[in-house]
């Protein structure tokens, strides 16, 4: 699996949270989802691209935008 950590902004509350959370589970191939109000940073691991992307697309869906991607060093 690989991992995506990407910034989440307009979240304003932890229903916010739950909500990108819980849709996020419903995806088979998306796993270890780390999602934090403060700061708005989202982790998950995915099997590939199509499900990142599809996972992505989702949140934008329910009316979040997607920041730029973070690569650790």
């Amino acid at each position: 699996m690989n991992s995506k950590k990407v910034k989440i902004t307009n979240m304003s509350c932890n229903h916010c949270v739950l909500k990108i959370t819980k849709m996020l589970k419903a995806q088979k191939d998306i796993k270890n989802i780390t999602l934090k109000l403060q700061p708005p940073i989202l982790k998950f691991d995915y099997k590939n691209e199509v499900a990142a992307q599809s996972a992505l697309n989702s949140i934008e869906e329910l009316g979040y935008c997607i920041g730029d991607e973070i690569f650790e060093e």
